[in-house]
């Protein structure tokens, strides 16, 4: 899974291999390690409310609708989007997405599971 963020936005976008486990698993984790001793975990996971984000202990956790998640699986719908209300009157910009071939390649980009690119020829 991707996580991309900028000031107050977040993006996660995950591939065809991940889309199976939020099916099967209704939960997407990844990770990206600091050293032996820190990570940050980044995960997509189902829930029976509304879109919200939460961080807690190095964990930042994207909360899906079940009817947004069975959405992602089984059709073509490329987005969720959401601005998500925090304390004090702040916004975070949520998207979650499908993540799509490049259309040009990139040295040391690995796109085999990514979703086949609509715009590509």
């Amino acid at each position: 899974m991707k996580l991309r963020i900028k000031d107050n936005t977040l993006r996660l976008r995950f591939n065809q291999n991940e889309r199976e486990l939020l099916e099967k698993d209704r939960v997407i984790i990844g990770k990206t390690h600091f050293s032996p001793t820190a990570e940050l975990i980044y995960q997509i996971k189902e829930t029976k409310t509304s879109i919200s984000v939460t961080f807690e202990s190095n964990i930042i956790t994207v909360f899906l609708p079940k009817e947004k998640v069975d959405e992602l699986i089984e059709t073509d719908l490329v987005t969720v989007h959401e601005v998500v209300t925090l304390e004090g009157g702040k916004t975070l910009d949520v998207t979650v997405e499908k993540d799509f071939q490049c259309l040009v390649i990139r040295s040391g980009e690995d796109d085999t599971h990514s979703f086949p690119n609509p715009l590509a020829k």
